[in-house]
């Protein structure tokens, strides 16, 4: 497994760089989308010091360190299965001597890291320029946040691999991971913060695992959450990643059964 994992991670950061415009668009639409939300909640705090407890300060680096994180997770591995499936290449994917999920996921991490690359740190230079995005000063409060963002990342590609799996039982999954990814977006605390929302609503997000993948990392990063309460929420969400890894394998055991290969 070692041996193949470096090249299926350089398959991966070259499949996303083998069309130059996508990361260039993609380099272009977030700093107008950070941007937008930057006058949004300027434009939202203009009369008021706070709102459910944020300053400013910290909604505007809220927002800017969730697209961060947005950029570097989303590499359309839910799509790039579907399609596969749709044009019969699955079959190749499930012939080689490797576990499939096992494929999939470094060839996810060669996209993640040309993602973080090509386009996360020129938007990091962006973000701290054109907002003043504030940073922590306790390496302690960076180590937290790595370990939250790696395991966020982790249920990123959990929930896109159980979308891309879906392809094996409907054989053409577009639509259903577009809905799937908007719904994560929403709930997982990326367009607004969860505090945002009606406080029964907010009850409910804030107990599932959608949390721990934008709004606990940047808790953790704003300094929000007591330092004794971070180690059992990682924790909390490690439990949350074991059991999302689990049902991601036993959904590709089932789909592998339920397969079949149309071509074209």
């Amino acid at each position: 497994m070692s041996s193949l994992a470096w090249p299926l991670v350089k398959i991966g950061a070259l499949e996303s760089i083998a069309f130059r415009l996508r990361p260039i668009m993609a380099l272009s639409a977030y700093p107008v989308t950070i941007f937008a939300n930057y006058c949004l909640y300027m434009a939202v705090f203009s009369h008021r010091e706070t709102v459910a407890g944020y300053t400013v300060g910290e909604a505007v680096t809220y927002i800017g360190i969730a697209w961060l994180m947005r950029s570097t997770f989303k590499t359309n591995t839910d799509r790039h299965i579907g399609y596969r499936v749709r044009s019969g290449d699955i079959a190749l994917d499930l012939m080689r001597p490797i576990y499939y999920p096992a494929l999939v996921f470094w060839q996810n991490l060669g996209r993640t890291l040309s993602r973080l690359l090509i386009i996360s740190v020129p938007l990091i230079v962006f973000s701290k320029l054109a907002m003043n995005i504030t940073t922590p000063r306790d390496l302690k409060t960076w180590a937290f946040f790595a370990a939250s963002v790696a395991i966020a990342h982790l249920m990123v590609f959990s929930i896109d691999f159980m979308v891309g799996v879906s392809a094996f039982f409907v054989e053409f999954n577009v639509e259903f991971a577009w809905t799937i990814d908007l719904t994560v977006r929403l709930m997982a605390g990326l367009v607004i913060p969860i505090d945002f929302f009606p406080k029964a609503f907010a009850s409910v997000l804030l107990h599932s695992p959608l949390k721990y993948i934008y709004f606990l990392p940047i808790q953790i990063y704003l300094g929000r959450i007591p330092a004794e309460e971070i180690a059992p929420a990682l924790f909390s969400g490690f439990l949350w990643l074991m059991g999302m890894l689990l049902a991601a394998h036993i959904l590709f055991k089932a789909g592998t059964r339920r397969l079949t290969i149309q071509g074209g």
